[in-house]
């Protein structure tokens, strides 16, 4: 299905989009000039739906390798760790590591490697290939206008639209803001940090075997960042588990034990897209694609609604208050007691799937959800021993 962009950027002019495809068309020739394999039976093309992608100019059987993307040209933290950017490898090895993590920013020690990669020059070897790809993404990190911490809020379209994605949304915006203030260095702009951001979470991997460099000049956590931009491949888009024909590992075998290669999983007739799939076979919610990779599918079967406990849930549930007077007869301990379940459900499921009240693509909630609405609509002292019973039966400990 078509992709659809919903952070109110319009499509590219024809010749932009003609420019930024024959650029990525050099991408192949890029990799082979540096050592990559790559088929002679493969192409970028745009495609039906709007940009470009990988296609087969010619029949490819199962079990093909398409690309090889040798360790030294596979962008990340390695090149940062053993590369002589002081200043950039201060501002990994000083990332605020709890909030990274919490706030969904563990793509920033790949785009500070990305940033020290682009102040090189033409003594990269990834110069070229970073001048060839797309210079604007639309990912909740892509650069967006504005001066100051005002001018971070998501649009007010999605704000309107989907409140839980456009809170996110802020969320990373205003830390991308807060780690570039407190921590990158006057050389580095908040514009150019957030490039490399947008370009790593639209375009890189998790690799499962990187090679780890020596941690010294860039601290522990960041050497053990997994995140991997690996050109040519990263031109294949999204299929999904249902249309994925493609997939990315390490062939065992190969002399470098660290590279990476685009295989075909099942046979590819000519003129047909290479896909991947990027959730590795769990699928991914609309949420999810567009703050990576700044797009949403309109047909999309792994697809949630996240709704807010408080801003949502509850005032739904207020509709029903008038079959609930008889929770004034609940006693004072059984009360306490449900309001305490209610809290631990709300936490655990957050923890658990991201969000305390969600319904998949079929419209059904989950069961954690269903647990939390049982027990915030009660409607009297008979409804409060029923959810508590199966607790309070429970072993403790």
């Amino acid at each position: 299905p078509a992709a659809r962009n919903i952070f109110g950027q319009g499509p590219a002019p024809a010749s932009t989009m003609l420019l930024i495809l024959n650029l990525l068309s050099c991408v192949l020739d890029w990799g082979r000039q540096n050592g990559a394999l790559i088929s002679e039976s493969i192409a970028i093309r745009p495609t039906a739906y709007g940009g470009k992608g990988l296609f087969a100019t010619e029949g490819i059987p199962a079990s093909t390798e398409l690309i090889r993307i040798p360790d030294r040209l596979q962008l990340g933290v390695a090149q940062l760790a053993e590369g002589n950017d002081a200043e950039m490898q201060d501002l990994a090895r000083s990332l605020p590591w709890r909030d990274v993590i919490d706030r969904g920013l563990t793509f920033l020690p790949a785009a500070v490697s990305v940033c020290a990669e682009l102040r090189q020059g033409d003594a990269s070897v990834f110069c070229d290939y970073l001048r060839m790809i797309p210079a604007e993404y639309s990912n909740a990190v892509a650069p967006w206008d504005g001066e100051d911490g005002d001018d971070d809020a998501p649009p007010p379209s999605l704000s309107a639209s989907a409140p839980v994605a456009a809170a996110a949304v802020g969320v990373r915006r205003r830390t991308m803001r807060l780690v570039h203030d407190r921590l990158a260095p006057p050389s580095l702009s908040l514009r150019d940090l957030c490039w490399a951001s947008a370009v790593v979470t639209s375009r890189a991997f998790t690799r499962a075997r990187p090679r780890v460099p020596a941690p010294g000049r860039i601290g522990q956590i960041a050497a053990a960042d997994a995140t991997r931009i690996l050109p040519a491949i990263d031109a294949c888009n999204h299929g999904g588990p249902e249309g994925a024909n493609a997939e990315v590992k390490h062939l065992d075998g190969n002399p470098d034990p660290h590279s990476a290669s685009l295989l075909t999983t099942r046979a590819i007739a000519a003129g047909e897209e290479v896909l991947l799939d990027y959730s590795g076979g769990r699928g991914l919610a609309n949420d999810k694609l567009l703050l990576d990779y700044g797009f949403v599918l309109p047909e999309n079967r792994h697809d949630t609604a996240v709704l807010r406990l408080v801003e949502d849930l509850v005032p739904a549930l207020r509709t029903i208050d008038g079959d609930r007077i008889g929770m004034q007869d609940v006693a004072a301990g059984d009360l306490a007691e449900l309001q305490a379940l209610i809290v631990a459900v709300a936490a655990s499921s957050a923890k658990a799937q991201g969000s305390p009240v969600l319904f998949g693509p079929d419209g059904r909630p989950s069961l954690p959800t269903l647990a939390l609405a049982l027990a915030l609509s009660c409607r009297g002292p008979g409804d409060v021993a029923r959810i508590l019973a199966p607790v309070r039966e429970a072993p403790s400990g």
